[in-house]
Protein backbone atom coordinates (compact mmCIF):
# COMPACT_ATOMS: atom_id res chain seq x y z
CA UNK A 1 0.00 0.00 0.00
CA UNK A 2 1.29 3.53 -1.05
CA UNK A 3 1.17 5.76 2.34
CA UNK A 4 1.67 9.87 2.49
CA UNK A 5 1.05 11.87 5.20
CA UNK A 6 -2.97 12.57 4.70
CA UNK A 7 -2.78 8.42 4.27
CA UNK A 8 -2.18 8.36 7.73
CA UNK A 9 -4.79 10.90 8.56
CA UNK A 10 -6.91 9.02 6.74
CA UNK A 11 -6.25 5.83 8.69
CA UNK A 12 -6.53 6.97 12.14
CA UNK A 13 -10.03 8.49 11.32
CA UNK A 14 -11.87 6.02 9.01
CA UNK A 15 -9.80 2.59 10.08
CA UNK A 16 -11.33 0.04 12.41
CA UNK A 17 -8.95 0.24 15.46
CA UNK A 18 -8.90 -3.31 17.37
CA UNK A 19 -5.91 -5.12 19.37
CA UNK A 20 -3.65 -2.34 18.67
CA UNK A 21 -4.06 -2.12 14.91
CA UNK A 22 -6.08 0.00 12.56
CA UNK A 23 -7.62 -2.60 10.10
CA UNK A 24 -8.64 -1.72 6.55
CA UNK A 25 -12.85 -2.51 6.66
CA UNK A 26 -12.82 -3.32 3.20
CA UNK A 27 -9.51 -6.25 3.25
CA UNK A 28 -7.00 -8.03 5.11
CA UNK A 29 -4.95 -4.97 5.37
CA UNK A 30 -3.65 -3.91 8.73
CA UNK A 31 -0.93 -1.52 10.48
CA UNK A 32 0.26 0.09 13.36
CA UNK A 33 1.16 3.90 13.19
CA UNK A 34 2.66 5.68 16.15
CA UNK A 35 2.03 9.48 17.30
CA UNK A 36 4.19 12.16 15.32
CA UNK A 37 5.35 9.85 11.83
CA UNK A 38 6.71 11.80 8.74
CA UNK A 39 6.39 10.03 5.17
CA UNK A 40 7.84 11.36 1.88
CA UNK A 41 6.26 10.38 -1.20
CA UNK A 42 5.86 7.20 -2.94
CA UNK A 43 6.55 5.22 -0.02
CA UNK A 44 5.19 1.63 -0.16
CA UNK A 45 4.33 -0.39 3.08
CA UNK A 46 3.61 -4.06 3.54
CA UNK A 47 1.14 -5.87 5.92
CA UNK A 48 1.11 -6.31 9.49
CA UNK A 49 3.79 -3.19 9.62
CA UNK A 50 4.49 -1.41 13.03
CA UNK A 51 5.19 2.38 12.83
CA UNK A 52 6.98 3.58 16.89
CA UNK A 53 6.38 7.41 17.39
CA UNK A 54 8.42 9.98 15.52
CA UNK A 55 9.44 8.25 12.89
CA UNK A 56 10.54 9.77 9.59
CA UNK A 57 10.58 7.92 6.10
CA UNK A 58 12.38 9.31 3.27
CA UNK A 59 11.18 9.23 -0.69
CA UNK A 60 10.64 6.12 -2.44
CA UNK A 61 11.16 3.71 0.42
CA UNK A 62 9.76 -0.10 0.25
CA UNK A 63 8.38 -1.68 3.78
CA UNK A 64 7.88 -5.29 3.47
CA UNK A 65 5.61 -7.44 5.85
CA UNK A 66 5.59 -7.84 9.14
CA UNK A 67 8.23 -4.90 9.81
CA UNK A 68 8.46 -3.01 13.26
CA UNK A 69 10.11 0.36 13.29
CA UNK A 70 11.08 1.83 16.72
CA UNK A 71 10.53 4.92 18.23
CA UNK A 72 12.58 8.48 16.89
CA UNK A 73 13.70 6.35 13.91
CA UNK A 74 15.17 7.72 10.65
CA UNK A 75 15.00 6.22 6.82
CA UNK A 76 16.09 7.73 4.22
CA UNK A 77 15.41 8.06 0.94
CA UNK A 78 15.17 4.49 -1.77
CA UNK A 79 15.43 2.12 1.01
CA UNK A 80 14.46 -1.15 1.13
CA UNK A 81 13.37 -3.19 3.82
CA UNK A 82 12.47 -6.70 3.66
CA UNK A 83 9.96 -8.97 5.42
CA UNK A 84 9.73 -9.89 9.41
CA UNK A 85 12.58 -7.09 9.83
CA UNK A 86 12.63 -5.47 13.72
CA UNK A 87 14.72 -2.09 13.87
CA UNK A 88 14.84 -0.82 17.51
CA UNK A 89 14.55 2.86 18.76
CA UNK A 90 16.44 5.81 17.74
CA UNK A 91 18.10 4.28 14.57
CA UNK A 92 19.17 6.15 11.41
CA UNK A 93 19.55 4.47 8.06
CA UNK A 94 20.82 6.10 5.02
CA UNK A 95 19.37 6.68 1.52
CA UNK A 96 20.01 3.60 -0.85
CA UNK A 97 19.68 1.03 1.94
CA UNK A 98 18.97 -2.73 1.22
CA UNK A 99 17.95 -4.69 4.40
CA UNK A 100 17.17 -8.36 3.40
CA UNK A 101 14.74 -10.60 5.26
CA UNK A 102 14.50 -11.53 8.99
CA UNK A 103 16.92 -8.68 10.00
CA UNK A 104 17.08 -7.41 13.62
CA UNK A 105 18.92 -4.00 14.36
CA UNK A 106 19.26 -2.63 17.85
CA UNK A 107 18.70 0.45 19.21
CA UNK A 108 21.24 3.80 18.30
CA UNK A 109 22.57 2.12 15.24
CA UNK A 110 23.31 4.19 12.36
CA UNK A 111 24.07 3.29 9.03
CA UNK A 112 25.39 4.38 6.13
CA UNK A 113 24.59 5.27 2.52
CA UNK A 114 24.91 2.80 -0.18
CA UNK A 115 24.91 -0.25 2.32
CA UNK A 116 23.47 -4.05 1.83
CA UNK A 117 22.05 -5.80 4.92
CA UNK A 118 21.78 -9.97 3.81
CA UNK A 119 18.88 -12.30 5.34
CA UNK A 120 19.24 -12.98 9.05
CA UNK A 121 21.72 -10.55 10.00
CA UNK A 122 21.80 -9.47 13.77
CA UNK A 123 22.82 -5.89 14.76
CA UNK A 124 23.47 -5.31 18.24
CA UNK A 125 22.90 -1.21 19.81
CA UNK A 126 25.02 1.40 19.46
CA UNK A 127 26.96 0.08 16.23
CA UNK A 128 27.61 2.01 13.28
CA UNK A 129 28.06 0.56 9.63
CA UNK A 130 29.83 3.49 7.50
CA UNK A 131 29.06 3.73 3.32
CA UNK A 132 29.66 1.51 1.16
CA UNK A 133 29.73 -1.87 2.87
CA UNK A 134 27.59 -5.04 2.40
CA UNK A 135 27.13 -7.48 5.41
CA UNK A 136 26.29 -11.24 3.75
CA UNK A 137 23.76 -12.92 4.82
CA UNK A 138 24.00 -14.73 8.31
CA UNK A 139 27.71 -13.91 8.07
CA UNK A 140 28.22 -10.93 10.23
CA UNK A 141 27.29 -10.85 13.89
CA UNK A 142 27.84 -6.95 14.69
CA UNK A 143 27.05 -6.91 18.57
CA UNK A 144 28.09 -4.72 21.74
CA UNK A 145 25.10 -6.10 23.65
CA UNK A 146 27.85 -7.72 25.43
CA UNK A 147 31.92 -7.40 26.31
CA UNK A 148 32.13 -10.81 23.88
CA UNK A 149 32.37 -10.71 20.39
CA UNK A 150 30.74 -14.15 18.74
CA UNK A 151 31.65 -15.25 15.74
CA UNK A 152 32.83 -18.50 14.01
CA UNK A 153 36.13 -19.97 14.19
CA UNK A 154 37.67 -21.83 10.77
CA UNK A 155 38.68 -25.48 11.69
CA UNK A 156 37.65 -28.98 11.46
CA UNK A 157 34.90 -29.31 12.46
CA UNK A 158 33.86 -25.69 12.48
CA UNK A 159 33.47 -24.14 16.38
CA UNK A 160 31.32 -21.16 17.40
CA UNK A 161 33.27 -18.92 19.34
CA UNK A 162 30.99 -17.15 22.15
CA UNK A 163 32.44 -15.08 25.46
CA UNK A 164 35.57 -17.32 26.19
CA UNK A 165 33.89 -20.20 25.12
CA UNK A 166 34.38 -21.91 21.67
CA UNK A 167 33.36 -25.42 21.32
CA UNK A 168 31.75 -26.99 18.16
CA UNK A 169 27.85 -27.09 17.51
CA UNK A 170 27.34 -30.61 19.46
CA UNK A 171 29.11 -29.71 22.42
CA UNK A 172 26.92 -26.69 22.43
CA UNK A 173 23.99 -28.55 21.94
CA UNK A 174 25.11 -30.85 25.16
CA UNK A 175 25.90 -27.58 27.35
CA UNK A 176 21.84 -26.45 26.55
CA UNK A 177 20.89 -29.31 27.71
CA UNK A 178 22.48 -30.24 30.44
CA UNK A 179 21.87 -26.33 31.65
CA UNK A 180 25.66 -25.58 32.62
CA UNK A 181 25.81 -22.67 30.17
CA UNK A 182 26.27 -19.08 31.59
CA UNK A 183 28.81 -17.47 29.76
CA UNK A 184 30.90 -16.45 32.87
CA UNK A 185 28.03 -15.47 34.65
CA UNK A 186 26.16 -13.85 32.01
CA UNK A 187 22.96 -15.96 31.78
CA UNK A 188 20.59 -13.35 31.31
CA UNK A 189 22.50 -11.76 28.40
CA UNK A 190 22.39 -15.64 26.93
CA UNK A 191 18.94 -15.74 27.36
CA UNK A 192 17.78 -12.95 25.46
CA UNK A 193 20.53 -12.37 23.15
CA UNK A 194 22.76 -15.25 22.76
CA UNK A 195 20.71 -18.18 21.59
CA UNK A 196 19.64 -16.14 18.67
CA UNK A 197 22.91 -15.64 17.66
CA UNK A 198 24.04 -19.31 18.34
CA UNK A 199 21.28 -19.91 16.10
CA UNK A 200 22.49 -17.61 13.00
CA UNK A 201 25.90 -18.42 13.80
CA UNK A 202 24.89 -22.04 13.42
CA UNK A 203 23.11 -21.52 10.44
CA UNK A 204 25.89 -20.28 8.73
CA UNK A 205 28.31 -22.95 9.50
CA UNK A 206 25.60 -25.59 7.79
CA UNK A 207 24.70 -23.25 5.16
CA UNK A 208 28.46 -23.44 3.70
Amino acid sequence: MIITNEKIKEIKETWERKNNWYKNPNTNFKIDIGNGVKIDNYVEIGNGVIIGNYVEIGNGVIIGDDVEIGNYVEIGNYVEIGNSVEIGNSVEIGYNVKIGNYVEIGNYVEIGNYVEIGNGVIIGYNVKINDNVEIERNNYILTIKSKYTCHTVPSDPPKIRMGCRTHTIEEWEEIQKDGTIDLDGEREWWETYGRKIYETLKFNIEYK
